[in-house]
């Protein structure tokens, strides 16, 4: 067999040309056992920008299925491509691995935490949960990165310490917590009213 790349898009098998997807030269590879199809169509319908790609069929017996098993999944979470492989029960998820999720309001943050907590998930700290597959996401606001980024380091601590006792993140909570000053602080497209601790009656506006 002879076989050379043509092009980006094609290959060359004695003497036959044929049409390839352009494989991603960078790809998330997710381990499930028997169940990559059904996580896949969960994040498809859950997350923005995210899809179901290609599904591929083992060409023979393997050890944690048969021919004819979906071996993998092609799909995309917020436009990061991944593979699913439907590699059996051997290894879990942990925490070692995570998609962190900026969000733009706490309707977003509401929204995502209570889908993957609600199919089957786990709720964890700081933001943190598990979906049904152990599988780790970080629902963050903007709004809270931009807060313990503060240069006021006062401020970021505050933030940084509400943020410690939550589990899923409640701006309203963490809001006054942020250090304002003047007629606002700029963010990307978040919009947030808070009162300034020690200044009484004023407010500001963290908005895009």
């Amino acid at each position: 067999m002879t076989f050379r790349v043509v092009g980006l898009s094609w290959i060359h098998v004695n003497g036959h040309e044929w049409r390839t997807n352009m494989v991603p030269k960078n790809t998330i590879c997710l381990w499930y056992d028997g169940t990559a199809l059904d996580a896949a169509k969960f994040y498809a319908e859950t997350f923005p920008d995210s899809a179901v790609g290609t599904v591929h069929r083992a060409p023979g017996d393997y050890p944690a299925g048969k021919l004819g098993d979906i071996l993998t999944v092609e799909f995309t979470v917020i436009d990061i491509p991944c593979l699913g492989l439907n590699g059996g029960p051997e290894f879990k998820h942990n925490e070692a691995f995570s998609f962190q999720v900026a969000t733009d309001d706490q309707a977003e943050t509401d929204r995502l935490w209570n889908a993957i907590v609600d199919n089957g998930g786990q709720e964890s700290a700081c933001g943190w949960c598990k979906d049904k597959w152990g599988l780790s996401w970080q629902i963050t606001p903007r709004a809270l990165t931009a807060a313990i980024a503060d240069p006021d380091r006062a401020a970021a601590k505050r933030a940084f310490e509400a943020m410690m006792q939550m589990r899923k993140i409640d701006i309203a909570v963490g809001a006054p917590l942020v250090n304002c000053s003047g007629d606002g602080i700029k963010l990307q497209r978040m919009e947030l009213n808070c009162s300034r601790w020690g200044n009484a009656g004023r407010r500001c506006v963290v908005k895009a």
